[in-house]
């Protein structure tokens, strides 16, 4: 249960990128989590402190052994496990330990940002719906250095209520070495006040997040039960060791001034509307268009001369139906970039 509950309320919101010399800023379309993508998450217990709050860090905890692993995979909420009870979710995650299915994630797209609204426990053929009452999104965006807010969320089990408290606060900057690659990041201190009900039983824990560049959440580190010393030295962490099934930065090569680049399209699945944003090293010609799986298109979001820099779109499905299409960008004198969208009623 205490895995299930970190990655619940933690894993919301992964990722190559050089030494870091200026201020981040994390955006929503940081987190590419799609339908078709695929991370292994991967747990420690008693490992090394956080850190110190301060600009222009940095990290290494590329040494630091995984003491087991899961397989997360975003999918299709439709057919999943306890699914009829999340009506409104436009997107799943499924948690695997040793090839098994723990549970499922539920969550739904909201204006720019994305929230959890429950997840289910499967045991065997057994599946137990546990809806999350929340009062927003768990991250702020854009988010930068010294930002602070506060979050609620509160869940039923069995007889119990279980409420987090949270106060957030972004307290440091600078760049992350990890197993998967290095990073420029954001991290997010998280102090947290966890009430069973009836009971009245409370647990503080101190827990830090690193948010990265292009692929959201990298690494959590959760300090013992009560801790108070927002310098512990010992806590278990939670890291993605490995990242597939989306474009990111990384499959293009790192010298984006030699191609331009297309990034994820978020949200994606989306209803009804979508963000496309493309990245140009230097002036040309371009085109960002979109097909149904038929080959017909169906939408010409953008065919002109732009100038160098990052271009936003905004497919709007709202005469499309239900299902696949691919975003196709092309700029002259380069090759052309395909993403793949779904589009859910």
């Amino acid at each position: 249960m205490k895995v299930v509950r970190q990655s619940m309320f933690a894993m919301l919101i992964l990722a190559a990128c050089s030494p870091l010399f200026a201020q981040v800023t994390i955006h929503f379309d940081d987190f590419p989590y799609q339908i078709g993508s695929v991370l292994t998450r991967g747990y420690g217990m008693n490992v090394i402190a956080a850190g110190q709050a301060a600009e222009n860090m940095t990290w290494d905890y590329s040494t630091i052994p995984d003491a087991f692993t899961s397989t997360e995979s975003f999918v299709n909420p439709v057919g999943q496990p306890g699914a009829e009870t999340f009506p409104n979710a436009t997107l799943a995650m499924t948690q695997a330990y040793d090839g098994e299915i723990g549970s499922v994630v539920y969550y739904q797209h909201m204006n720019n940002n994305i929230m959890l609204v429950g997840f289910v426990l499967i045991s065997g053929e057994n599946a137990y719906p546990v809806p999350v009452d929340a009062n927003g999104p768990r991250l702020n965006f854009p988010m930068t250095y010294g930002d602070e807010w506060n979050d609620v969320t509160s869940v039923e089990f069995g007889e119990d209520t279980q409420i987090d408290s949270t106060h957030f606060i972004v307290d440091a900057w600078g760049v992350m070495t990890d197993v998967s690659g290095t990073y420029n990041c954001l991290r997010i201190r998280m102090n947290n006040i966890h009430t069973t009900l009836p009971d009245n039983e409370v647990e503080t824990k101190i827990r830090y997040m690193w948010v990265a560049q292009d692929y959201g959440e990298i690494c959590l580190i959760e300090s013992n039960d009560n801790e108070t010393d927002p310098n512990f030295n010992t806590g278990d962490f939670e890291r993605i060791s490995d990242i597939q099934g989306w474009v990111n930065v990384r499959e293009f090569g790192a010298d984006l001034a030699n191609d331009f680049v297309l990034t994820q399209v978020y949200p994606n699945p989306f209803n009804p509307t979508s963000t496309v944003r493309v990245s140009l090293p230097q002036t040309a010609e371009l085109t960002v268009s979109v097909f149904n799986t038929t080959g017909q298109e169906v939408a010409l979001l953008a065919k002109k001369l732009f100038n160098a820099g990052t271009h936003t779109f905004t497919l709007d499905g709202s005469s499309l139906t239900t299902g696949m299409y691919f975003v196709h960008v092309n700029a002259s004198g380069h090759t052309s970039q395909v993403q793949k969208v779904i589009l859910i009623r």
